[in-house]
């Protein structure tokens, strides 16, 4: 349907037909899996409305009056069938001397919003891959009720001569009755020449030595109700077979056996897992969730089949309840050609462990849509896998991934960041002191995509494991491992630059500094114009990220942060400039991408810092605590500062709000907030209690104030 929406010619012979009137073309593809919007009636009269509206404006007031003589109706009033379908047979009356062209596809998959919850997964596989397809309509009649009204909703267009609808849709019994007048095709009919030539092109090249092609052929096509899909899965299996020594009657003999229909528990997918051997099916759980999983949280990221098989194990050696896999992995770095004699042999065990059903090597992925709502139904799940150990929780499947990605970085030459994006290293032979002369080393360096992805992913597990890890120890040295790996991928870059110059400045560099740029926001003006002498010097705005630590913090790895800074005796220095990161809303981004995270205050941080010991007043310029005021700069001042920011949102503003209650606790001083809160605060309606409450903590604080 969306070859023949979007082909050329079908614009062209529509427009003939129009015969020099408007023409309109609009599509809704049905979608089972998809919100309420995407299966309903009423998402699809949503959808063509905004289509031809959009185009034709003038008709809004004409189509929508009623809404517009009085204040307009809350949306779910006013997204009823009722109002849309009046809406939609009233823009079609304005529309007469238009021609209008809907194609909608899956029909099938066409769900009633209003018991949307209702419809079992056993009852929609039985009606679409039942054998009796009048005795499954029979178990569910409400269903059938609501096809019929989609049926009823479109037949009305029978008589309006500027109106032509094409839809499709499997063979439902209500769509044959409902439709039987009306013109059609049977795809499969048409399509029985292409198979026979994949058949025949496939069984040639790859069996040579198969006898009596033709029978084979014959079968298969006849067999295959013009389902693609179906053509390719049976010839996978029809070749193994052959490579097994099956001879011809047990190849015929497996044809005639195996189902006509993909989906469902009796299914060729179904056939597919129950080939799997048994000792294998505890591997292939954990594979299906691992990919499962991957694909719920990273849609747009690549699952290479190395990393879903080092994940795969867990994240503890076996036998162990301690031993982390990826601390005891050796730092081995390979190009992905180099590794072609792994994923190789790893391409042959996903495709005995997963029945052919999960495919790829740099991408791992279903082998077809259908395939992964097959694995997304639970009853069929549990009727595969019964007895069968996997990962327990959404926590274990967190670390093992976290592990996963993690040992991968260890062995991923396309990871690192080579010696020779650095260009013209020479230049670096040259002043014994940073200054405005010495070229910046990080300029033009070239961040491996490759390592901007794996460290993300690893990141992104590491955030969804914050709250919800019971086992705590484990996920602290993983990060730990984490922050190794990092540093593995600069070494090789690291080691190329000049002697003198990787001594002086780079030597105990972080990954955090070659992979992460740090933006933070620049200092009010009202203020900066009081301190011009310290911008620039001091103001931390562009400095990369010195430590993972320091990372942690302002992605909010508040458990893994107290485990580092929580009694561990952290040097004044260093907590102050943490107390910093912690209390400044932070741009993050990775180097080369246009990707990034902004983050506000993290109070519970800010606390933990303070409580170690770090001063909110403290004037230090020679450490990274830098906030304005005459003698210097104060972590207090700087959270201050940032009340213009405070746009961003309800949840920014009670961050904020937290960390100055914290700040006054621990002794910042309340004398100087008043000016600069009145220089920054957002004078918005919406703001005005907070500032009120935040003034008053002020006022109290001032009055117990000592300077000492």
């Amino acid at each position: 349907m969306k070859y023949i929406y979007e082909h050329p010619k079908t614009r062209e012979e529509l427009f003939q037909w129009a015969d020099g009137r408007d023409l309109i073309l609009t599509g809704y593809f049905f979608f089972d899996r998809g919100d309420k919007d995407q299966k309903s009636r009423e998402g699809m009269l949503r959808s063509i409305l905004y289509q031809v509206l959009s185009t034709r404006r003038d008709l809004i007031p004409k189509v929508f009056g009623k809404f517009l003589v009085r204040e307009l109706p809350q949306p779910q009033w006013f997204i009823t069938w009722a109002n849309l379908s009046s809406a939609f047979i009233s823009m079609l009356g304005y529309l007469q001397e238009s021609k209008i062209c809907l194609f909608l596809d899956g029909l099938d998959e066409y769900r009633m919003i209003d018991r949307v919850d209702q419809y079992t997964e056993e009852e929609m596989d039985l009606i679409y891959d039942g054998t009796n397809e009048d005795e499954a309509w029979g178990q569910s009649t409400w269903i059938a009720d609501g096809h019929g009204e989609i049926v009823q909703f479109l037949r009305q267009f029978k008589n309006r001569g500027n109106v032509k609808v094409c839809i499709s849709s499997r063979e439902l019994v209500v769509f044959e009755q409902g439709f039987r007048n009306f013109p059609r095709l049977q795809v499969h009919e048409h399509t029985a020449m292409s198979i026979v030539q994949y058949c025949e092109g496939r069984l040639t090249e790859e069996a040579p030595d198969l006898m009596d092609r033709p029978d084979f052929v014959t079968s298969i096509t006849g067999k295959s109700c013009g389902v693609f899909l179906w053509v390719r899965l049976v010839v996978d299996m029809l070749l193994q077979g052959h490579f097994d020594g099956n001879s011809k009657d047990e190849l015929l003999k497996t044809l005639d056996s195996l189902p006509p229909r993909l989906g469902g528990k009796d299914g060729l997918y179904m056939r597919m897992m129950q080939n799997v051997k048994r000792e294998y099916l505890p591997e292939s759980k954990r594979l299906f969730q691992l990919v499962m999983h991957w694909d719920k949280t990273h849609q747009n990221r690549p699952l290479d089949i190395i990393t879903l098989f080092l994940a795969e194990p867990g994240h503890l050696e076996a036998n162990s309840a301690q031993k982390l896999r990826a601390r005891n992995d050796r730092v081995l770095f390979k190009s992905w050609g180099e590794s072609q004699p792994q994923w190789t042999d790893l391409q042959r065990r996903l495709k005995s462990r997963c029945g052919g059903l999960l495919e790829g090597t740099d991408n791992i992925q279903f082998m077809h849509q259908t395939a992964k709502e097959f694995m997304s139904r639970t009853y069929l799940w549990n009727k595969i896998f019964d007895n069968f150990a996997g990962f327990v929780d959404e926590s274990d499947l967190n670390l093992a991934t976290l592990s996963g990605l993690i040992r991968r970085l260890k062995c991923c030459r396309e990871a690192t960041i080579k010696s020779e994006s650095l260009q013209d290293p020479e230049v670096f032979n040259g002043p014994s002191e940073l200054d405005d002369e010495t070229p910046d080393p990080f300029e033009k360096l070239e961040v491996p995509d490759r390592g901007y992805e794996l460290l993300d992913s690893a990141l992104d597990y590491a955030c969804c494991l914050r709250e919800s890890c019971d086992r705590f120890d484990h996920y602290v040295e993983l990060l730990d491992e984490l922050d190794n790996a990092g540093d593995q991928l600069t070494r090789d870059w690291k080691d190329g630059l000049p002697g003198s110059f990787r001594q002086t400045y780079i030597a105990n560099a972080s990954w955090t500094e070659f992979f992460i740029k740090r933006e933070t926001p620049a200092v009010h003006p009202l203020i900066a114009k009081h301190a011009a002498r310290f911008i620039g010097r001091l103001n931390p705005g562009n400095s990369n990220l010195k430590s993972f630590l320091e990372l942690a913090i302002i992605v909010n790895l508040d458990s893994y942060v107290e485990a580092k800074i929580r009694g561990k005796s952290l040097p004044r220095l260093q907590l102050q400039s943490l107390l910093l990161l912690a209390s400044r809303p932070v741009d993050l981004k990775w180097q080369g991408q246009k990707y990034g995270m902004w983050e506000t205050a993290n109070p519970n941080v800010s606390e933990m810092l303070l409580q170690e010991g770090a001063d909110p007043n403290c004037r230090d310029t020679e450490s990274n605590a830098a906030m304005v005021s005459d003698e210097g700069w104060t972590a207090w001042t700087g959270l201050l500062q940032t009340g213009d920011k405070l746009h961003m949102g309800d949840s920014t503003i009670e961050k904020w709000i937290s960390t100055v209650k914290i700040f006054l606790k621990y002794g910042a001083d309340p004398t100087v907030a008043d000016t600069i809160i009145t220089a920054t605060w957002p004078h918005e309606p919406q703001y005005e209690k907070d500032l009120a409450d935040i003034m008053e903590l002020i006022s109290k604080a001032k009055a117990t104030w000592d300077p000492k």
